[in-house]
């Protein structure tokens, strides 16, 4: 039978380390009832620490015991299970089975749902053609899985047959193959239209999926879009609205007029408010931008934001795609036709500020640092020149680099 699931334990002392056999046994129940698809037997062996050392040693399997192994078909999937101590994933015995005994690809069908259900983790699901010769997709898809282990299940199901299905996930397409992201808390993650499913971009996929970086085309029940209390529409933020650092809040009626006027050099940031970790993240380092151009008297540039579940996406940005926030696009004056300029790296206050200098229309200078006040770049020029020589270098080197001047400029 393909798929024979063995839960193995090893002790060295049933007595003593009788709470960790009842975890095993426990943990074995469980599988069962989750894996009515396949055999699942368990075992226990005890033996002294020097011949389960030995056996360990032999067969390469596990380091320690008590420990528990899972095999499918006589193969160990996941390391060792430490009995007596804290999984690092903090799992218990049994959600470290359920996730185990799941393939790293599968076909999802109505006889194994309830064994990924219990893994508790999201799914990559692949709605595919079965008259088709899907090799070359599955093998991608394998790798998606195996460099995401433990972290999110990738299947594959046959699109024919589960229309309904890829419908409730935001596929609206006939067309074969699909793919998407199954949540437990009903946001609709698709995979962009139009994209090759590589393992490169798939990759992608997951790993903006599992940095929040996606953006749902449904959002969450229980999140809400403020609604003005007099009329009821929907509202964005104000069109005036300007944080004490100096970043403009946009709508999409005030788009066209402030983003898109000639005469001005804007930075765009579109972000969404609720359930991207990345877009908190930026805002400590925007805002710091918006402060240190304002102190620099550099007011040739807009800084602003568009909120883009509040706010439908304006016309003018249909041709960005929309894969993961936060997104940063500069609109130079005299220059506000795509293809647009992304900003792409490490994102910091100078390397956003110097990213800035570079596309704008309307020339200005900054400083080596400008990130930092006068104050604060003597005290790092003080710290560097504390370094030994070939650390001063190194410092001097990249900061030439980053800005572009010479060494006497600085």
């Amino acid at each position: 039978v393909v798929g024979r699931i063995l839960l193995l334990g090893f002790f060295t002392d049933f007595d003593e380390q009788a709470e960790e056999l009842e975890d095993l046994s426990h943990a074995a129940m469980q599988l069962r009832q989750q894996r009515t698809d396949v055999p699942v037997r368990a075992a226990a062996v005890t033996a002294t620490p020097t011949v389960i050392a030995e056996y360990g040693r032999r067969l390469r399997w596990f380091t320690r015991s008590p420990c528990a192994l899972l095999l499918v078909d006589g193969e160990v999937r996941s390391g060792e299970f430490p009995l007596d101590e804290q999984d690092e994933g903090g799992l218990d015995l049994a959600s470290w089975a359920a996730r185990a005994a799941v393939p790293a690809l599968g076909e999802l069908t109505a006889a194994n749902f309830a064994a990924y259900a219990a893994t508790n983790l999201p799914m990559l699901m692949a709605f595919i053609h079965p008259a088709k010769d899907n090799s070359a997709l599955k093998h991608e898809l394998q790798s998606v899985s195996m460099r995401f282990r433990g972290k999110l299940c990738v299947v594959w199901c046959d699109g024919e047959q589960h229309r309904t299905r890829m419908l409730s996930l935001g596929l609206h397409s006939d067309q074969l193959p699909q793919f998407a992201i199954n949540t437990k808390d009903g946001r609709q993650l698709p995979f962009g239209k139009g994209l090759q499913a590589t393992e490169a971009a798939l990759s992608k996929f997951v790993a903006d999926f599992l940095g929040e970086r996606l953006i749902p085309t449904a959002l969450p029940s229980g999140i809400d879009v403020p609604k003005d209390p007099a009329s009821g529409a929907e509202i964005g933020p104000g069109e005036s609205m300007i944080s004490a650092s100096g970043v403009l809040e946009l709508s999409t009626g005030s788009f066209e007029r402030i983003a898109m006027d000639p005469r001005k050099d804007v930075l765009v940031q579109l972000y969404r408010e609720v359930g991207c970790k990345p877009c908190s993240n930026m805002v400590v380092y925007y805002n710091k931008v918006a402060q240190r151009f304002r102190e620099l008297k550099v007011d040739s540039v807009i800084l602003s934001r568009l909120e883009i579940v509040r706010n439908k996406l304006p016309s003018a940005l249909k041709a960005v795609q929309l894969h993961s926030l936060p997104i940063l696009l500069m609109l130079p004056a005299r220059s506000k036709e795509p293809p647009f300029v992304l900003f792409d790296g490490k994102v910091s206050p100078k390397n956003l500020m110097f990213f800035v200098q570079r596309h704008a229309t309307h020339r200005f200078d900054l400083p080596p640092n400008p990130h930092l006040s006068r104050k604060q770049h003597a005290m790092w020029k003080e710290q560097v020149a504390g370094l030994p020589p070939d650390k001063v270098k190194a410092a001097y080197e990249t900061l030439l680099r980053e800005t572009g001047l010479t060494k006497d400029e600085l």
